[in-house]
């Protein structure tokens, strides 16, 4: 290959890439702004709302281990917990097994309020997503995603 086909290449890889970029972070911000617009929550609160909502069975995990999945700082996860705990959507509490755990659990008004984030969130994928590529598209996508994730 030479030199021109390549850099035709690069530049087309680039400009994929930063296409498919400024579409997700546009799509990712357009979602985060409606959940937050009718739950009345921040998005950085939702995004912990539901991650514990998705940890079973207890709808709890590790104060670390939410800041790691959610790269938040330690000071970010405890500004954002301490809001949470204030308006009693989350308790924080010992780990049972490792005292040095603390660990953040959905209360009953905590669980209620992500259920509504995750329905609103849903409802707004299954329109604005779903909608417009389908939904094996939508898998497609997903599972693509999850494979270049470096966290994975």
């Amino acid at each position: 290959m030479d030199a021109a086909t390549q850099a035709t290449d690069a530049e087309s890889m680039l400009q994929h890439w930063t296409a498919a970029q400024a579409g997700f972070h546009r799509l990712t911000v357009r979602l985060a702004e409606e959940v937050t617009r009718r739950t009345g929550l921040p998005s950085s609160s939702v995004q912990v709302l539901l991650l514990l909502l998705h940890s079973p069975p207890w709808h709890s995990e590790p104060m670390t281990l939410l800041a790691r999945h959610l790269e938040f700082s330690t000071a970010g996860i405890t500004k954002v917990t301490d809001r949470l705990t204030a308006a009693g959507l989350i308790e924080r509490s010992p780990c049972q097994t490792d005292r040095r755990v603390v660990r953040a659990t959905l209360t009953p008004a905590g669980l209620e309020a992500a259920q509504q984030a995750a329905d609103i969130l849903a409802e707004a994928l299954r329109r604005d997503v779903i909608g417009k590529i389908g939904p094996e598209d939508f898998a497609r996508l997903t599972a693509l995603a999850a494979a270049v994730d470096p966290n994975r």
